[in-house]
C-alpha cells in the first residue's frame, strides 16, 4: 500500500513537472513573439519650429501637403487670388491624428514662444491643420484686434492671412 502511494506520488510529481515545463515553454515563446512597445517622450524645442515656406523649400512638404494645409486653414475651402474662396470638390487627406492632444499642444506652444520670444501678445489658441511627413501644421491665434488681410502664395497655393490668425508654422516631431 505504501509502495502504491509512493508510485502515485511520483507519477503526480512527474506530470506536474512536465506540465510546468510545457507552460513555461509556451509562456517563454509568447514573450519572445510579443513586441515590447516603449513610447519615447517627444521633446520639442524652438529648433523644431519652421515656417511653412521653409518646410516647402527644404522639401519636407510637397505642394499637395501645402494645398491640404491651406484647405484646412481656410476652414475646408480654398482661397484663390482674384476669385476668393472656392467650395470646389477638393479631396484633402484626412488629418491624422484628427486632433492634437493637450500635452502636444503645450509642447508646441512653448517651443513657439521660445522661437518667437519678441511676440508679446496673448495667445488665444493653437489651430491644428494636420500632420505631414512627421510635421505638425499649426497656426497661433493672438489677441491683437483686427489685422489687415495679407495674401501670400506658397508653392502656388494661396493663403489669406488676416484678422486674428497669423501665419502657418510647421513643427517637426
Amino acid at each position: 500500500m505504501v509502495k502504491s502511494k509512493v508510485t502515485v506520488l511520483i507519477i503526480v510529481l512527474l506530470l506536474a513537472t512536465n506540465l510546468g515545463l510545457i507552460v513555461g515553454i509556451f509562456y517563454d515563446k509568447q514573450l519572445k513573439e510579443t513586441p515590447v512597445v516603449v513610447e519615447e517622450e517627444i521633446i520639442i524645442t524652438k529648433n523644431n519650429i519652421l515656417t511653412l515656406e521653409g518646410a516647402y523649400v527644404e522639401e519636407i512638404l510637397s505642394q499637395k501637403d501645402i494645398k491640404d494645409i491651406a484647405y484646412y486653414y481656410h476652414e475646408k475651402k480654398l482661397f484663390v487670388e482674384g476669385i476668393g474662396y472656392t467650395n470646389n470638390d477638393y479631396n484633402a487627406a484626412p488629418k491624422n491624428p484628427k486632433e492634437l492632444d493637450y500635452e502636444m499642444q503645450c509642447k508646441i506652444l512653448n517651443a513657439y514662444k521660445e522661437r518667437n520670444s519678441e511676440i508679446n501678445y496673448d495667445i488665444l489658441e493653437l489651430k491644428y491643420y494636420g500632420t505631414y511627413n512627421g510635421c505638425i501644421a499649426f497656426s497661433i491665434e493672438f489677441d491683437v484686434g483686427y489685422i489687415d488681410d495679407t495674401h501670400i502664395k506658397i508653392a502656388g497655393v494661396d493663403f489669406l492671412y488676416g484678422t486674428l490668425l497669423r501665419r502657418v508654422w510647421i513643427c517637426r516631431i
